[in-house]
């Protein structure tokens, strides 16, 4: 354990991995082995440049397992909520990561980090109204966290609420006249709204005199001089703000922007390539540096960016696309309507081909309408990516039992209980079709495991 803890620190992931996988062995009871064995293939996804590889979702399902193992050990580890829901979202599966970070917020109602999370999750499938609130909760711990306003700001323009928001944080500034966090938060509003820019600066000055390292605050003040072409002091703001926040993208953006303006090509050149090291696929950057290098009369290099840019352009344009069909698709089958989730899920599927999650619902969904061989297609095309996830076997053997396939159905259900063995759900589907098909003495061992794990009563036999 210690040993793989070291490697670790070091990004050492694979060693590491065998150190835990080897803790694990000599000890299968340890939580915390099997704890880490989990972080550690979320890490190892997390570092992963191909998002659609086999390798990829393999990390994540076998990470999903060790930490779903060691959350049966130990209910109580650390955080082990959180980076469940983040392994979700990194699989698609957005309403198991809003599930999960919902939990960490019931067992943490103090943590700021626990409440941006669960408002993410919520406003990426767009419940803006209740990622607000969480947003404004964590803010109330925590006013230093940065991606906590700033995810705010952006939930409330998604949202269109902008006015809205205006009105309510003004009244909280006047109704709290000593709060700090009111009075961020007006300020904030008011830098988006492009309404009062001298009211707004007046708030984020008065924040500050709370509190001097607040790089929001900073960063909206670096905004609002910029608008009123004070260059030199939106530098100056931006400036502190990245060195309270050296990592933010959005920071060293916003720099290379200003410093553009001031014809200072040769430092946001370097602004620009520092921030494209922290995120190579930001098409905004891309065409900035773009502009610089034209500048400094570096044609070829200015050219080949402006390629990067419009590729990049593209694939944000496909990416979104993709989400809303995927999304419509889901909302779809969840409502009844099967039909049309086809027609959304292959919308999908046409711009991310094997992309897993979406050829899993579409599996489900081809099922429901009696496409028997499509549904087929559909769930083998998810399990090329991801073998290991119990989910989509087991709704795969559901299928299949549904179509009278019940050898194949039995082969799922089976491999659905080897990834999980405490799927109560698996073992009592398992157990009825091996009982159903003449296999009496498993079938009733499996109902009896089913019932030792909490499922299969009498009322669902």
């Amino acid at each position: 354990m210690d040993l793989g803890i070291a490697l670790a620190q070091w990004e050492q992931w694979q060693p590491a991995l065998e150190q835990f996988t080897a803790a694990e062995r000599i000890d299968p009871s340890s939580a915390e082995a099997a704890y880490d064995c989990g972080l550690t293939y979320l890490m190892m996804a997390g570092a992963s440049r191909d998002h659609s590889s086999i390798d990829y979702y393999r990390q994540l399902d076998l990470g999903e397992h060790a930490l779903t193992r060691a959350l049966e050990l130990n209910p109580r580890l650390p955080k082990i909520h959180e980076y469940l829901g983040r392994l979700y979202h990194l699989i698609g599966d957005q309403d198991s990561s809003t599930r999960q970070f919902r939990i960490e917020v019931e067992l943490d109602p103090e943590s700021a980090e626990s409440l941006n999370n669960l408002g993410t999750s919520l406003a990426e499938t767009g419940h803006y109204d209740e990622s607000v609130d969480c947003y404004e909760k964590a803010l109330a711990l925590d006013l230093r966290c940065t991606s906590c306003l700033l995810n705010l700001q952006g939930a409330i323009q998604r949202q269109g609420a902008t006015m809205a928001a205006v009105r309510r944080y003004e009244a909280a500034a006047r109704n709290q006249p000593t709060s700090p966090v009111a009075h961020l938060l007006y300020g904030m509003i008011l830098t988006v709204s492009h309404g009062q820019p001298d009211l707004a600066i007046e708030e984020l000055r008065w924040s500050l005199k709370t509190a001097r390292d607040l790089a929001a605050a900073h960063f909206y003040l670096g905004e609002l001089y910029r608008q009123n072409g004070e260059d030199v002091t939106a530098e100056g703001e931006y400036r502190q703000a990245i060195e309270i926040t050296p990592g933010r993208v959005d920071f060293l953006d916003a720099l290379a922007t200003v410093l553009l303006e001031e014809n200072k090509s040769k430092d946001a050149q370097a602004v620009l390539q520092k921030a494209l090291v922290l995120d190579p696929g930001n098409p905004s950057l891309h065409y900035k540096l773009s502009r610089v290098l034209q500048r400094s009369g570096q044609s070829l290099e200015a050219s080949r960016e402006r390629v990067e840019t419009a590729r990049l352009e593209k694939a944000d344009q496909d990416e979104s696309k993709f989400e809303v069909n995927l999304n419509r698709g889901i909302a779809d089958l969840r409502s009844g309507n099967a039909t049309d989730a086809v027609a959304d899920l292959k919308l999908a599927l046409s711009l991310k081909p094997n992309h897993p999650e979406t050829n899993f619902y579409l599996g489900i969904a081809l099922s429901e309408i009696g496409d028997s061989s499509g549904s087929s297609q559909a769930f083998r095309e998810a399990l090329e990516r991801r073998p290991e996830s119990a989910e989509i076997h087991y709704n795969f053997g559901i299928a299949l039992w549904k179509e009278g396939e019940s050898a194949p159905a039995i082969a799922e259900l089976r491999r659905t209980t080897a990834i999980r063995p405490e799927d109560a759900m698996a073992h009592c589907a398992l157990g009825i079709a091996l009982l159903r098909t003449g296999n009496s003495a498993e079938g009733q061992r499996e109902i009896s495991r089913a019932r030792q794990l909490g499922a299969c009563r009498q009322k669902n036999e």
